[in-house]
């Protein structure tokens, strides 16, 4: 149940020891009068980094058991791939970051997977090569089992052409270069990779850069040129138990490796590493253009497409690809494996003689050039100069401090000034902006001291399968990427696109049911907007039943619970930052009403101030 108080959150954390004992001693000695509401306190936690924002919503929803895994500390959850559910963890009594996989139970429901899931884990780990991700931890938990993995701080490349489009060609070239390394190296013991594409290479933070760039998105990505001499780093090589996966695949159902699938493997096939140097080619391909050789088919026909048609050619989306990169790429991308490279080896060998020019080339052209036209700096100032100037300038500020000053307090009808708060990027004053309802006085007064509103445009898309209540667990397209311009398979492989969501209203139970007439169904609902500064906002959220919470690729909240939807069942703080933001929710249904509920809520300092205000204003109503 949901902690009411700051001492049972006090309690939770001595349970879960996510924090140091000099932590806890703050807490217990310091932060505990200071803030007496758990969510305060919990977002003071969150500011100061001793907690995630995942971290406190957990923990403030009661539920600190999903916090703890043996001897690691869940940060953060990444998402789902086709082995299971991803999080962030840290090994509390090694200080050592993992990313910690929890395996589904149907891929290791017989003794003899078991058997062989520990022994490919075992064969991973001995591997040595600077552009694998290393293998630390496995076993059992509840009825099914974890495996714990070098945390790579970076972010994978499907994400990167996500966010940022086509890359540099020699940073695709260093990329792709890299990843043959890693290949060759578990190809001469033995290993193949099951599910090679974009998703499963990341690029670690380059150790000469500042640029800060993470997997929570908590930073500004950085642009191609700052990442080139990132580190690529494959994961999840030598597992087998994405096969079910891919025979599913060739069955003609949805799989997110189709559009990087060798035809062999798509046949059902055996393999060896040619398959690999196939999907290499279409992850080259990928990284070039922007899209796979076959984007925007189902993937039935994409698999049909790898085995029978050539992608459009890369010289027309990219006319500065050199002709050798173009020919490697059609080299990889042959139908018959005999016509591919050999060995991961021979694509390095080809790749080696032309890409060190390339890179030195473009290292040069990003290196500042003198220009004729640059304007040369202004001759020093005299000294007997200086104090005057300084003097004037010194006015000169305080002129500006009081005509803001002014402005500020020339307000419009219905806005009160609170000098005691402060806004959310901590400065100016807090501003009450009555309006002609209390819902729309509260998004006015938020909007006032520069936190979103969520109000404006709310998008749906689906519906997607919820057949015995596996939606919840499900990934469907919109967890991978947000494109309001795609349609995807939807329930019973219908076509499914993004539309704009009629009659939706903040503050109000609303039913999905407008607009989608099933049941056994999910759906996603998408808000984007834009922030003028980073803030933390608190949202309260009710849905019938299941509920999932992304804000910009950070999922928030993932609550798998069958339930009548109600205002406030759960509160998310959003971590929001400076500029464009996309909020996710996905809701699954199974028979019945199918209703959901979104209401951003005021921060402390705004609720302390102005809730008598609001009472005033709009009596017998509850505060937020």
């Amino acid at each position: 149940m949901p902690v009411d108080t700051a001492a049972t959150l006090l309690d939770l954390l001595r349970q879960t020891q996510l924090l140091t004992a000099s932590q806890l001693d703050a807490v217990e000695q310091e932060l505990l009068r200071r803030f007496p509401d758990p969510k305060a306190l919990a977002r003071e936690l969150v500011q100061r980094d001793w907690l995630t924002p995942y971290q406190a919503n957990q923990l403030l929803q009661g539920a600190a058991g999903n916090l703890v895994l043996g001897p690691y500390g869940i940060l953060e959850r990444l998402g789902e791939n086709a082995l299971g559910q991803v999080f962030k963890a840290r090994h509390q009594l090694m200080n050592r970051l993992v990313t910690l996989t929890i395996v589904r139970e149907e891929l290791l429901s017989q003794p003899q997977a078991v058997e062989r899931f520990y022994q490919e884990i075992q064969a991973a780990s001995q591997l040595s090569e600077p552009h694998i991700v290393h293998p630390y931890d496995a076993g059992p938990i509840g009825r099914s089992h974890f495996f714990a993995q070098e945390f790579v701080d970076g972010i994978d490349l499907e994400r990167l052409v996500q966010q940022s489009g086509p890359l540099n060609i020699a940073t695709a070239s260093s990329y792709i270069g890299q990843t043959a390394l890693a290949l060759q190296h578990a190809w001469q013991r033995g290993l193949l990779h099951h599910d090679l594409r974009p998703a499963n290479l990341l690029v670690s933070r380059p150790p000469t850069s500042s640029a800060a760039i993470s997997i929570a998105a908590k930073t500004p990505l950085p642009s191609s040129d700052q990442l080139r001499q990132g580190t690529i780093k494959v994961s999840n090589l030598g597992l087998t138990l994405l096969q079910p996966r891919l025979r599913s695949a060739s069955a003609g159902g949805a799989a997110a490796n189709a559009d990087f699938i060798a035809p062999e493997q798509a046949q059902g096939q055996p393999l060896d590493v040619r398959a690999n140097l196939y999907s290499l080619g279409c992850i080259f391909y990928y990284l070039v253009a922007g899209q796979a050789p076959f984007a925007g088919s189902s993937s039935s026909v994409k698999l049909r497409q790898h085995q029978t048609d050539e992608p459009k050619p890369l010289t027309e989306r990219r006319p500065e690809l050199p002709p050798h990169l173009d020919q490697v790429i059609r080299k990889l991308l042959a139908k018959r494996p005999e016509d591919r490279y050999q060995s991961p080896q021979e694509l390095t060998a080809e790749l080696a003689p032309g890409l060190a020019a390339r890179l030195t080339l473009q290292a040069s052209l990003s290196q500042p050039v003198p220009s004729a036209t640059t304007i040369a700096p202004p001759p020093a100032t005299p000294r007997s100069w200086r104090w005057p100037l300084l003097a004037a300038g010194v006015i000169a500020v305080l002129v500006v401090l009081m005509l803001l000053v002014w402005l500020l307090r020339g307000r419009g009808a219905g806005a009160v000034e609170d000098r005691s708060a402060g806004v959310a990027a901590g400065a100016g004053f807090a501003r009450y902006a009555k309006q002609a309802t209390r819902e729309a006085t509260i998004l006015a007064t938020l909007q006032q001291n520069g936190y979103p509103t969520l109000d404006g445009k709310w998008y749906y898309i689906g519906p997607f399968a919820n057949h015995e209540r596996n939606g919840f667990a499900a990934v469907y397209p919109p967890e991978q990427e947000i494109d309001l311009a795609k349609s995807y398979p939807g329930k019973g492989n219908k076509s499914v696109a993004w539309k704009e969501l009629p009659n939706f209203r903040l503050g109000q139970l609303y039913d999905i049911k407008q607009v989608i007439h099933q049941d056994n169904a999910t759906v996603y609902l998408l808000h984007e907007f834009e922030a003028p500064q980073a803030s933390s906002l608190e949202v309260g959220l009710g849905s019938d039943d299941t509920l999932s919470v992304w804000l910009n690729g950070q999922q928030l909240l993932a609550k798998d619970i069958y339930r009548g939807a109600a205002p406030d069942q759960d509160l998310v703080t959003l971590p929001v930052r400076a500029g464009h933001n996309q909020l996710l929710l996905k809701v699954c249904q199974g028979t019945g009403d199918w209703k959901f509920y979104v209401q951003p809520r005021w921060p402390d300092h705004l609720e302390k101030n102005f809730a008598s205000s609001l009472e005033r204003d709009f009596p017998n109503r509850p505060t937020r």
